[in-house]
């Protein structure tokens, strides 16, 4: 897929249930009024919201580099360049990464969606649209999931 660009403060809807702000830098260095957020991710949080049938909420997106230092973040981390997003699913995350690891309907989704880098934490789901995975997939082509 391609690159949006964002606003902050934006009350635009960019699907059925998110507006641009939604998807918005949280760090609180990041002055910007802008930057770019891959639509594969506004697409799987979509998907993920439709497969649970309950809102998700955006936890983390883009980040500037010392928000990402700040966080632990990998110095490469696609949360650098608008591709990575994770969400919290609150009491649903069980379901949904469970449809993951067994390569089901979401995960179909997802990457049909253009994910490609799962990880699966006790709070929150990971998602990327790294090009590379360590994990071969016949159908889709390698992709990585692992456990924080």
């Amino acid at each position: 897929m391609s690159m949006t660009v964002l606003f902050r403060y934006s009350s635009l809807m960019i699907d059925a249930h998110f507006s641009q702000h939604d998807f918005f830098c949280k760090c609180k260095d990041f002055t910007d009024s802008n930057h770019p957020f891959d639509d594969s991710l506004i697409a799987a949080a979509q998907a993920i919201m439709d497969f649970k049938k309950y809102p998700v909420i955006i936890y983390s997106s883009y980040r500037t580099e010392l928000c990402n230092k700040n966080c632990g973040g990998a110095s490469n981390s696609y949360y650098l360049l608008g591709k990575a997003l994770d969400l919290y699913c609150g009491s649903t995350l069980d379901l949904v990464t469970s449809d993951i690891v067994a390569k089901d309907p979401l995960y179909r989704s997802l990457r049909q969606c253009g994910i490609n880098g799962f990880d699966i934490s006790p709070n929150v789901l990971h998602n990327d649209t790294r090009v590379r995975g360590s994990s071969p997939d016949p159908e889709f082509g390698p992709y990585s999931l692992w456990y924080y």
